[in-house]
């Protein structure tokens, strides 16, 4: 392939074959599937061409959840969470508009948690889960209550590492409007969905690189001016 859209990411095993995102000349980057042997567009959710150009939908974040492969792709307006039984008929979107493009979706207390834009329900980009069924979805917790979003107010919070789990505590960085940009963990309940402690009291402390090593989780952030450090906490505010 010749053409700098041409490349493979975000690969995950699903049912013994191998799907990510991948590249085709007349599909654009979308959903492929690999059993070994070759590498084949699974579902074209974007057909079409613009200027010469295949549409395409870049899916990514697949996370396997309740015998489903989840991921997000751009195939409507904003991201959406689609999800795949491994097949094209079995493959449609579960979650409309928007989804947060940079989060990652994790599978936390046997629900999927992932970040969304619910404005149809008066939020920004707050902190969602589902246990795989409509009903099932909603809103863990509006955190910050104004017309802003408490998750992903810039980059580094939401890309990759953005959430970590540590025993039956889910950790990640969130603004709740008032302390900036801090640690807050969650038990997947509206009531246990807190902050650890506001790291710097003068502003945005940023925790980011998150890694979990003997349950305690270790990261940097900004504890005051012109100063960022290499932190741990187990997911409470005395540690």
């Amino acid at each position: 392939c010749s053409t700098s859209n041409c490349w493979v990411g975000y690969q995950i095993e699903y049912n013994g074959s191998l799907y990510g995102l991948g590249y085709g000349a007349t599909s654009g980057r979308e959903v492929f599937v690999t059993n070994g042997t070759s590498w084949d567009l699974l579902i074209d959710l974007s057909p079409g061409m613009n200027f010469g150009i295949p549409k395409m939908t870049n899916p990514t974040e697949f996370v396997e959840y309740d015998g489903w492969l989840y991921f997000q792709t751009g195939a409507h307006a904003g991201q959406s969470l689609y999800r795949t039984n491994g097949t094209a008929s079995g493959t449609s979107q579960f979650v409309e508009s928007s989804v947060y493009t940079y989060a990652r979706n994790i599978v936390f207390n046997n629900e999927l948690y992932f970040v969304r834009d619910g404005i149809l329900y008066g939020t920004d980009y707050e902190l969602w889960k589902t246990n795989g069924t409509s009903s099932g979805t909603g809103l863990v917790k509006e955190i910050d209550p104004s017309s802003s979003s408490s998750m992903c107010t810039d980059w580094a919070p939401c890309y990759g590492d953005g959430f970590q789990i540590i025993g039956n505590r889910l950790l990640f960085a969130a603004n709740d409007g008032g302390n900036g940009t801090e640690l807050w963990v969650t038990d997947g309940t509206s009531s246990g969905t807190v902050m650890v402690k506001d790291i710097n009291p003068s502003g945005n402390s940023d925790p980011d690189d998150f890694y979990v090593i003997n349950k305690f989780l270790y990261f940097f952030a900004i504890t005051g001016p012109n100063r960022r450090d290499f932190l741990h906490r187990d997911g409470t505010s005395q540690r």
